[in-house]
This record gives C-alpha cells, structure tokens and sequence, in this order.
C-alpha cells in the first residue's frame, strides 16, 4: 500500500522503482494496476505457483525421509541425488498445504 500511496501523491514510475528497489517495470505494473483498481489492487495475493499435488500420505513420507537425512553408504561414494545441508524437516514447503 505504499507504493499506491506514493502513486496518489503523484510518484512516478521510476521514483516508486528507486525507492522501493525494483525495476522500472514492476512499478510500472503497480502503478497500472492501482490506476485500474486502487490500493486494493496492489495487495498481495498470496503465494504463487501450483497448489501442491502430494496427498498427506505421500507429504508424511517426504517428512520422514527429510528427518532421517542423507543415507549412509558405508563409505561408498554413490549418486544419491540432491539432499539439504540441514537433517531436519521444517514443516513447510512452497505451495503444498501444511499439515
């Protein structure tokens, strides 16, 4: 909302940019959808992307692997894919409902 109050005070595109560290684009799209609806417009709209398409199931059977951590191989080094630096599961993950 404070880039649409900016805008009501007569801010152009590239002052809103400066400010608030974005690109000229960005504001521009701001300001186009504050001109179009008001500084209802500009409220976020939640997190982007698809909505996750786990069942609960199979998101308590990421949490356990995630809580185990990285298999042991005995010392063999083998490819077994991408795992986090941390061992534990925080509860989140983009886009999926939480539990």
């Amino acid at each position: 909302m404070r880039a649409g109050d900016r805008f009501a005070a007569g801010a152009t595109d590239a002052q809103v940019a400066a400010e608030f560290r974005v690109s000229r684009m960005s504001a521009n799209r701001w300001h186009r959808a504050f001109d179009a609806g008001g500084g209802e417009a500009l409220l976020s709209k939640g997190p982007g992307g698809e909505k996750c398409k786990l069942t609960q199931a199979q998101l308590a059977g990421c949490r356990g692997r995630w809580t185990r951590g990285r298999p042991r191989t005995g010392g063999a080094r083998i490819n077994a894919g991408p795992w986090p630096g941390s061992r534990s599961w925080s509860g989140t993950c983009s886009g999926c409902p939480t539990p």
